[in-house]
């Protein structure tokens, strides 16, 4: 127990530096797609990604010392289907004359850890139906998928970082981990029923889009200084080589402080005038994020810049 706990620690540790380099790509795509943030549904999706954080940790920590991974063997992996069956029974010692023998099943660690393994991917099960809406085949489909990456990150020795595997490869951890997928699937509705769907969250989304935020308007403004910016380097890198050198002249001073400038200039005027003017109004920034040229609270153009 104190394996696992350590794990979900370590998983707490690194989730804030997930967060910070998913965020803004995650407002960004969000805007592009519906043209708001819907509060709940940064709520699901970042604890979708802390579940599955805290799930990998699981499966590969705790990681071996370099001493213990010098010493290495290999563990060879387990490709009985069911074994874990005959695990259960031998470690209940059950004997079939004495019923209150079969109560020994709950108390061998075999059993508990197929029940951790269902467990483990019951909440994958949960987000497939709740939040991406998939049908049971895809959800099974995908549980297996996800525990049979597990069991190869375990098989590869984390792809092969270590010279041979320090955890135990098993395909009954495919199969529970799968099933855990599947039950978590079934058991969706009653878990979330007191959320709202789905399609409901989109439909709130479409709804805000109609109105443009002030963070939208400052997310499509950063995406056309970013292009601009790489426009111009690139620009620059090519020209400036064109240019003779002056020496320490006046004249090398002057190319070289005033020549960048007025090339910036010229490329903010080209970018957010004619370029502006050929696309109807719209900024490459403004299409990104579905920026309408008339606001509907207020009937007028939104003052972007």
């Amino acid at each position: 127990m104190s394996q696992y706990l350590e794990a979900l620690r370590q998983a707490m540790v690194i989730y804030p530096m997930i967060v910070v380099l998913f965020t803004v790509p995650y407002i960004a795509w969000s805007y592009h797609k519906y043209g708001s943030v819907l509060s709940l549904r940064v709520l699901v999706v970042y604890s979708f990604l802390l579940y599955l954080l805290c799930v990998y940790c699981l499966v590969i920590l705790p990681l071996p010392t370099p001493e213990k991974a010098a010493a290495l063997h290999g563990h060879k992996a387990q490709l009985i289907p069911f074994s874990f069956l005959a695990d259960i029974v031998k470690q209940a010692e059950i004997q079939p004359g004495q019923p209150a023998s079969w109560l020994h099943i709950f108390t061998g660690s075999a059993f508990w850890t197929t029940i951790f393994n269902l467990f483990m991917t019951m909440p994958f099960g949960i987000y497939l139906r709740y939040y991406f809406c998939y049908h049971w085949r895809k959800t099974l489909r995908l549980s297996f998928l996800l525990s049979l990456f597990f069991e190869l990150t375990q098989l590869s020795g984390l792809y092969f970082i270590y010279p041979r595997p320090y955890r135990l490869a098993d395909v009954d951890d495919v199969i529970t981990n799968t099933l855990g997928g599947y039950l978590g699937y079934l058991i969706a509705p009653k878990l979330t029923c007191f959320l709202p769907s789905a399609d409901r969250m989109k439909e709130v989304a479409y709804q805000r889009s109609e109105h443009v935020s002030i963070l939208r308007r400052l997310f499509a403004a950063a995406l056309d200084c970013m292009i601009l910016l790489i426009l111009f380097f690139v620009v620059m890198i090519n020209v400036l080589p064109l240019f003779p050198s002056a020496g320490g002249s006046q004249l090398s001073v002057f190319l070289a402080v005033l020549m960048p400038f007025g090339f910036y200039t010229l490329f903010v005027m080209l970018y957010f005038g004619v370029l502006e003017w050929l696309m109807g109004g719209r900024s490459p920034g403004k299409l990104f994020f579905h920026l309408k040229l008339v606001d509907t609270r207020t009937g007028g153009r939104p003052k972007l810049w």
